[in-house]
């Protein structure tokens, strides 16, 4: 791996910004990874996605072309080629070529009233082998999957964002719009923030994003949230109250940018508080309470014998399906006498009246103790690990050198 920079600096802007500024840099680089190379030290993600090899070309770059004007010009990109997979037909390094190339803008504060604007270009090419396992596709990220069903093999793709300074009772609003031309969808989100005159009203947002002319979604996904704080007569006991609804029933989430392909609820409620208790310093208890109306579909075809032995038996109560799952969450942490610092939460399912089986962290107790300025000494109990499965312990000995 070799990389080089070069930067042209500004001694004029730096004087008046009082910091180093670059009104000129690139950053060019090259990545020989040799098919099986021995990995190990890296990240488990890094060495599991480069499993098959590549040749990578790379380029970032930036420019402010305007004396004292904050315009800023990128310009990034790469391009690779893939290495032999030992575990497909791909044998020569020119039959898999992904290029991808990004010039972009960013101006803050271009007229009166405007925050900023942004934006940017993006185009992406690929080219395939024929007749590839689909497993020789992994590490390897084309847009998503809507480009491979379409047997797509380039995507272009216009961006711009662009944010309002306050005004009014607005704190802001803030729109952007994605164009997916070889697709002809068009993304369109927009958020806002009142400014309340009420103290206790710390703020609300709402935000509500479409897609256009994709026949996968049919309905927006829309999102409010509240938060009060100094609440009179409580407020030495709840810190603040914070509320959610968002809803989600033509399945933006499951398909769009927020790579959460994995939930199958419909809408959402969420509240959450911070207890303090006065006669304890730093010291609070976080609780929250989640419930998630189930996806249209989620348990069709499952039979009445697999409910409860189902990955979604978190919808089935007394082997009937419920439309509402609901749990609470409390969490807190207490540094203890010693320099032990103490962390527990736990995760309660109300609909079947037990610690949850159905997700993770739903009992993780944690204890650390810094056994001096660079190690720290921790121990942990876990119900249900993400990456372990389920009553995971750990003794960990930390260092930094």
């Amino acid at each position: 791996m070799a990389e080089v920079n070069y930067r042209i600096f500004d001694p004029k802007r730096s004087f008046e910004t009082g910091s180093e500024f670059y009104k000129f840099d690139i950053t060019a680089g090259a990545e020989i990874l040799e098919n099986g190379a021995y990995l190990r030290v890296a990240n488990d993600d890094f060495a599991e996605d480069h499993k098959p090899g590549h040749n990578k070309l790379y380029v970032n770059s930036y420019l402010y072309p305007i004396s004292n004007i904050d315009l800023r010009l990128d310009l990034n990109g790469s391009y690779v080629t893939a290495y032999e997979d030992p575990d497909t037909d791909l044998n020569e390094s020119n039959e898999h070529q992904v290029m991808w190339v990004q010039p972009a803008f960013d101006y803050p504060q271009p007229v009166t009233g405007v925050e900023y604007i942004k934006g940017h270009v993006e185009y992406g090419s690929i080219e395939r082998p024929e007749q590839v396992p689909e497993d020789a596709w992994t590490g390897w990220e084309w847009q998503d999957n809507r480009y491979k069903d379409n047997d797509l093999s380039e995507y272009t793709n216009l961006f711009v964002e662009t944010q309002t300074q306050p005004f009014g009772p607005i704190n802001y609003v803030k729109t952007n719009v994605n164009y997916e031309k070889d697709l002809e969808i068009t993304e369109v989100f927009a958020e806002t923030e009142l400014n309340v005159p009420v103290k206790q009203i710390e703020y609300i947002r709402a935000n509500v994003d479409y897609k256009v002319n994709d026949e996968s979604v049919d309905s927006p996904r829309a999102w409010v949230e509240g938060r009060i704080h100094q609440i009179p007569g409580v407020k030495d006991y709840v810190n603040y109250i914070l509320v959610n609804y968002e809803t989600d029933e033509g399945h933006i989430i499951d398909h769009g940018w927020y790579g959460d392909d994995d939930n199958d609820w419909k809408n959402r409620l969420y509240a959450e508080t911070e207890l303090a208790v006065p006669a304890l310093e730093d010291f609070a208890v976080t609780v929250s309470l989640e419930s998630q109306n189930i996806e249209d579909g989620v348990l069709d075809g499952i039979t009445a014998d697999s409910l409860e032995e189902d990955l979604d038996a978190r919808y089935v109560e007394n082997g009937k399906k419920i439309e509402w799952y609901t749990f609470a969450t409390v969490s807190t942490g207490y540094d203890f006498p010693f320099s032990i610092r103490g962390d527990v939460t736990l995760k309660f399912d109300l609909v079947h009246q037990e610690i949850s089986e159905y997700e993770d962290d739903a009992l993780l107790v944690e204890l650390s103790r810094p056994l001096t300025k660079y190690t720290t000494l921790k121990a942990s109990y876990n119900k249900q690990d993400s990456d372990h499965g389920e009553n995971y312990s750990s003794l960990m000995f930390e260092t930094l050198f």
